[in-house]
């Protein structure tokens, strides 16, 4: 089967998506896509292909890649999930100026950095526009400060989910392999519907100040503009 592409996938915690998504701070979003960017950034510093040189295979470091970046706001359990999934295509231009598949052994060899190197992008540009984080574990993983672990929780529908399938196999998302994971929530998944997303919204909205959640003073929750950049979840950034 040809392998058409790759998708790495960046996901805000959910404290900075309730931010963005219902507090509708366009700021945080804006710090969660350069997070994304700086990220993908060192991906493509590691494409590299195969070629040949008299009749040897040897490998060619490119550093450039053909990627789409789609960022989504709603999961399938209608929560509020801040993340971008950057798709990219198997494809990279030599030196020649062939194009030829990538070699993405390297990328996958390092995902954890690379996700690293999102989150501490992502937690600099919080604090830099005004936001205090608390760290969660020694894994780099933060949420914001000003938002308590019982409002995230009730915000986390789709994960209670995967966490309490993972129980059944006698599993946490700290012992189950990634594949394990992804396997998980390919079964649990229902039908993706995001028709009544203004509704949904709103229903947010609402739920935040039932939990007396308070979001600052760069807050929209007057309904002046409570919605994200991107409410279509269309990718804004394309690049190569």
């Amino acid at each position: 089967m040809k392998r058409m592409g790759l998708d790495l996938t960046f996901s805000a915690p959910k404290s900075v998506s309730m931010q963005a998504l219902v507090a509708g701070d366009l700021a945080v979003t804006r710090a969660h896509d350069k997070a994304v960017h700086c990220a993908m950034e060192q991906v493509e510093k590691l494409a590299e292909t195969r070629k040949k040189i008299q009749g040897k295979s040897t490998r060619e470091q490119t550093a450039n890649i053909m990627m789409g970046k789609f960022r989504h706001e709603m999961s399938r359990a209608k929560d509020p999930p801040l993340h971008t999934h950057a798709v990219v295509l198997n494809m990279t231009q030599r030196t020649d100026g062939a194009w030829r598949a990538i070699s993405n052994e390297d990328i996958f060899r390092v995902q954890h950095q690379i996700e690293a190197i999102y989150k501490a992008e992502l937690a600099k540009e919080l604090q830099v526009i005004g936001y205090d984080i608390r760290l969660v574990d020694d894994k780099g993983n933060f949420e914001l400060a000003h938002i308590s672990r019982d409002q995230i929780e009730a915000f986390s529908g789709r994960s209670k989910v995967i966490e309490e399938a993972l129980a059944n196999e006698g599993k946490t998302r700290g012992t189950a392999t990634t594949l394990e994971k992804k396997i998980i929530s390919l079964t649990t998944r229902p039908r993706k519907d995001e028709r009544d997303r203004d509704i949904v919204k709103q229903y947010w909205v609402a739920k935040s100040l039932a939990l007396n959640t308070d979001y600052g003073a760069r807050s929209c929750l007057d309904g002046r503009d409570y919605a994200s950049s991107d409410s279509t979840g269309v990718t804004k950034n394309t690049d190569r």
